[in-house]
């Protein structure tokens, strides 16, 4: 497949990075992953800028069960209830600020406020801490805003997932629908896409990058289920998901176990020629435009089912 100038410059700019990137800090060592935060931080910051002034979104903070949170209103949004947006980087790396460069455009894309959930960060907070915390704030939410969707890109899709499995029957039944964007969802090396892609996959690799996440987020624990919520619960019903990555990306089987796991209720996409969480990295290339019309539609869709008992 083809793809427009747009992705390829995009692809060009992730291959600079991979070569630049440096080795990360040893699980426990608080202060070497202070700093790269830090820096991730730094230079999200002036790409996320330019984000809220091209898009001209509102943002508005809030805190839900005590965990902070960003609220991202487009000025298309009208009066469309909000959707919660929980961003990626591995558990250890951006927040709700600096993730602006992927929440605003989207916000945008989809017309509908975004509730972006300011998460703690490992190693400082680890899963057992992070997913009871979060499933707290979507309760808070979902109590506030009545039927909400979900949105987890990459390692907050996996944390969406995580959280959701925490919660009652009331508030799973209160979920409109959700989508996962490339969702890290098995913290392990273990599925087959990891040997057979990782030499075409530009975005992630497991070592050292992923490994060192996985271990800072839960100290050598990557098979708890709520660490690795592909492990978890799928015997109740789950709202309606909509799974969307690329063929490029070393997630893939973990992906279709997932929709596998979801059963009816689960459609996956899979973008031929495609990277990982392509809809957020590269918002206004023509392939996430497309995209993006699909999260769009899915979550009309479902909000509107919801409003009429459909």
């Amino acid at each position: 497949m083809a793809l427009s100038a747009a992705m390829q410059a995009v692809l060009a700019a992730a291959a600079q990075s991979a070569r630049e990137r440096s080795t990360p800090p040893a699980s426990d060592d608080l202060a070497g992953w202070q700093a790269q935060q830090w820096t991730v931080e730094g230079r999200a910051l002036p790409a996320c800028a330019r984000a809220v002034a091209d898009s001209g979104v509102r943002l508005d903070t809030c805190r839900f069960a005590d965990m902070p949170a960003l609220r991202i209103t487009p000025p298309n949004a009208g009066s469309r209830s909000p959707a919660i947006y929980i961003h990626g980087g591995g558990y250890v790396s951006f927040s709700a600020h600096s993730s602006l460069f992927a929440s605003a455009p989207l916000a945008c894309a989809l017309a509908r406020p975004l509730w972006s959930l300011d998460y703690p960060l490992a190693p400082h907070a680890r899963f057992d801490q992070t997913v009871p915390a979060t499933a707290a704030a979507l309760a808070a939410i979902l109590d506030a805003e009545g039927p909400t969707a979900i949105i987890g890109d990459s390692a907050g899709g996996g944390l969406a997932l995580a959280a959701v499995q925490q919660l009652d029957a009331q508030r799973m039944a209160a979920i409109c629908a959700m989508v996962f964007l490339s969702p890290w969802v098995e913290l392990s090396n273990a599925a087959d896409s990891h040997a057979q892609l990782q030499a075409r996959d530009p975005i992630l690799s497991y070592d050292p990058g992923l490994r060192a996440a996985a271990a800072a987020y839960t100290a050598g624990d990557i098979g708890h289920v709520m660490a690795s919520p592909l492990r978890g619960d799928f015997v109740r019903s789950y709202p309606p998901c909509l799974i969307i990555g690329g063929s490029e990306e070393i997630l893939l089987t973990d992906m279709e176990r997932l929709a596998a796991a979801l059963g009816p209720t689960a459609r996956l996409d899979i973008h031929d020629g495609l990277f990982h969480s392509f809809p957020v990295i590269a918002p206004h290339a023509p392939e996430s435009r497309a995209a993006q019309r699909g999260i769009c539609d899915f979550l009309d869709l479902h909000y509107g089912c919801f409003s009429c008992g459909a």
